[in-house]
């Protein structure tokens, strides 16, 4: 495995450190134990890109053991919003839609799209190509 370049070191290890701040900001949540270890573990990931010495398996087992717990946060996020909107608007018909909510709507798909990207992109990484095809440059 190469070195890594500095500008790969330079986004780690401030990635790094947005996920550490990210993960202790979420002590006061209700639900912190659920999010705590998705940006506590996106943040050794980050450290431990920055170290060689560490074979990759580690990494990626880690790597591919947040991605399932983010997407386990995301379907859970998705499914309670969705139950707490049906519980408000029950009886609300279809054809009540004005143009606050249709805009409101394609920021939802515009930010769902973005979400979805953001975790695609890793899910290929992690699963589809190989490490031997991919060098650091």
């Amino acid at each position: 495995m190469e070195e890594p370049t500095k500008l790969f070191t330079a986004s780690s290890l401030l990635m790094a450190s947005l996920f550490a701040y990210s993960a202790s900001v979420q002590l006061n949540d209700p639900d912190w134990y659920f999010w705590f270890p998705l940006y506590a573990f996106a943040s050794v990931v980050n450290l431990l890109m920055n170290n060689t010495s560490y074979k990759s398996k580690t990494i990626r087992k880690i790597a591919k053991l947040d991605l399932g717990l983010g997407t386990f946060l995301f379907l859970k996020v998705v499914i309670e919003d969705y139950l707490i909107n049906s519980a408000k608007n029950p009886n609300k018909p279809a054809k009540e839609k004005k143009v606050k909510e249709v805009a409101a709507r394609y920021v939802d798909y515009g930010m769902a799209m973005l979400v979805g990207m953001s975790y695609g992109i890793p899910i290929v990484f992690l699963a589809f190509i190989k490490e031997e095809d991919v060098t650091m440059r």
